[in-house]
């Protein structure tokens, strides 16, 4: 008997080729709702991306979400994960990052910041995924379950050499993920299975 069903947000519940909420899936999300099956975001996108997209303002009552791509994994009024960076990795990257006249986006479990303002790789970025620009604020040694950074590939190695225990993933000419482990929405799903109802 099916008791969960995960569904990411990025052509999966929105289609990118038409820009719009596919509203098959919508409802079919909605008929399991009411069959009494739980539903959950499971996205790539941290908490406050999924919040700006519009993905809590569909009609559906989510059961709880998975954002920046397995870090968070969230329901019933609490996190049942959460992977966080040492903040003095963070300092450490933001001020590497402010050398070389580069930005990047702090993401915390519910929010998030750009570390100096927008460059030209944001720019780019924004050219490929369209996102909202997130404010200029000062990392103030809070939570953070990463950082996109927005530079060129060659800079990479540097920050490599730097900070050689974080994990670089560039999946843009002009943006890279860097976290503190590797983030799975699998390894996230696998956290709810500790709030299923005992019978």
């Amino acid at each position: 008997m099916i008791k969960a069903a995960f569904f990411d947000i990025d052509n999966t519940l929105y289609d990118w080729k038409h820009k719009q909420w596919v509203q098959s899936g919508l409802d079919a999300v909605k008929s399991l709702k009411e069959k009494g099956i739980k539903v959950f975001l499971a996205s790539a996108r941290p908490l406050h991306s999924q919040i700006q997209f519009g993905a809590f303002n569909l009609g559906i009552k989510w059961d709880g979400y998975i954002s920046s791509a397995g870090a968070i994994a969230f329901t019933k009024g609490r996190y049942v994960k959460k992977d966080l960076m040492d903040k003095k990795d963070v300092y450490k990257i933001i001020a590497l990052a402010n050398k070389l006249g580069l930005t990047m986006e702090v993401v915390t479990p519910k929010s998030r910041y750009l570390s100096a303002p927008a460059n030209q790789y944001l720019t780019s970025y924004h050219g490929t995924y369209t996102d909202i620009t997130p404010p200029v604020r000062r990392y103030d040694g809070g939570p953070c379950t990463g950082v996109l950074l927005f530079s060129p590939e060659e800079s990479d190695e540097e920050f490599r050499q730097v900070l050689p225990n974080l994990l670089y993933y560039r999946f843009h000419p002009s943006a890279v993920d860097v976290t503190p482990c590797e983030h799975l929405k699998g390894d996230a799903i696998a956290h709810f299975e500790i709030l299923r109802d005992k019978r």
